[in-house]
């Protein structure tokens, strides 16, 4: 893992190799590092984003402001302006400027596709008009982290033209000829959002399968239930498949621990609290009873954290398949943190939560 600790805090540039470097080749510096992250401790917090990112890239002030004016410095996944004061536990990273550019390529592609038919007949563009755009996160010569937004399926269906994060691949890594061989190594369900890794090589892969079955992975969520889960829980329940869109938790310990669910409460309280005061809460769900949950597994298998909050007897809020759902609405799931030997891999929800929910959710993936 690549990480640099500073006495102001942990910063990582995860994007450690240039495509010349790896064919053997050097260059100079860049007078604006690119792929830099940090995450912002009590020490810096309240500080101003332009100031934090002048810190962060040794830029002159106005050079950062300039920086966070342009769209390439992102605060919890999200664009900031110059005078955002920080909080605890904020995620900040750096844009590369390649991957700034491909993104609002991208975003002009769609929306012209979109005005060219408005109403979706084109087979060839419409699932990709009205699909949310996957991002690359990271890249070292072995592993490639991709953020999958949520109402984006993470492969194709088999026989379906459907829109994916599969598919986006090539345009996300275009002129990346050492990714050609990439093989996806987790699958997000198409609600749930996060990180998804892919191996550069079959030797990565395997060796990524190994650690996960030795329990060396660690894989940290963030979760909203039905209730109030008042203590941590571990759900060992073994899952089994129950028809093609169903898994079904059996009575018996699934006898590998890689495979448990850990669930920690974080926060609890009505639904008008913890949504505050964004408004993405309906009227007649304010007085419902949530909870945060931060969830930890080491392995996973499909739909593992939703059947086993079901276990507990809190299933994810708004959860059709196991739980209740709501017309027009998706549950809150979703993948923020992955530790391997390969790269410690970070990215917050960009979910309409009130300050003090954002907080400890942030604190939930900023502990190892």
């Amino acid at each position: 893992m690549e990480r640099m600790d500073t006495a102001e805090g942990t910063e990582k540039n995860i994007c450690t190799r240039t495509n010349e470097a790896a064919s053997g080749s050097t260059t100079a510096p860049s007078a604006c590092p690119e792929g830099l992250e940090t995450i912002i401790d009590a020490g810096r917090a309240g500080s101003r984003l332009d100031a934090l990112v002048r810190d962060l890239a040794s830029l002159s002030l106005r050079a950062g402001r300039r920086l966070v004016a342009d769209g390439r410095v992102l605060v919890n996944g999200q664009r900031k302006k110059p005078g955002y004061r920080a909080l605890a536990g904020d995620h900040i990273r750096l844009v590369p400027q390649k991957e700034c550019q491909e993104r609002h390529d991208g975003l002009e592609n769609l929306e012209k596709a979109a005005d060219s038919d408005p109403a979706g007949q084109a087979a060839s563009s419409g699932p990709a008009a009205s699909a949310p755009l996957g991002r690359l996160l990271g890249r070292t010569d072995s592993y490639v982290w991709f953020f999958k937004p949520s109402l984006l399926h993470t492969v194709r269906l088999a026989g379906r033209s459907n829109a994916s994060l599969e598919g986006q691949i090539p345009q996300l890594l275009a002129g990346d000829t050492a990714c050609a061989g990439l093989q996806l190594l987790q699958r997000l369900d198409y609600e749930t959002s996060g990180i998804v890794t892919a191996a550069l090589t079959q030797e990565r892969a395997l060796h990524f399968r190994e650690e996960e079955a030795r329990g060396s992975v660690v894989k940290k969520y963030v979760c909203l239930v039905c209730g109030s889960l008042e203590d941590t829980v571990t759900v060992r329940n073994r899952l089994v498949a129950e028809g093609r869109t169903h898994m079904r938790a059996l009575a018996q310990e699934d006898s590998d621990p890689a495979r448990w669910t850990t669930l920690v409460p974080l926060l609890g309280g009505r639904a008008a609290e913890i949504f505050g005061d964004a408004g993405a809460c309906p009227e007649a769900w304010e007085d419902q009873e949530l909870t945060l949950a931060g969830c930890l597994l080491h392995r996973g298998a499909r739909h593992q954290i939703r059947v086993h909050a079901a276990c507990t007897g809190h299933p994810l809020l708004w959860d059709g398949l196991y739980g209740t759902g709501r017309d027009g609405a998706h549950f809150f799931l979703h993948h923020g943190r992955l530790i391997h030997d390969g790269g410690d891999m970070l990215l917050l929800p960009d979910w309409p939560l009130a300050a003090h929910a954002l907080r400890v959710m942030r604190e939930w993936f900023a502990l190892t």
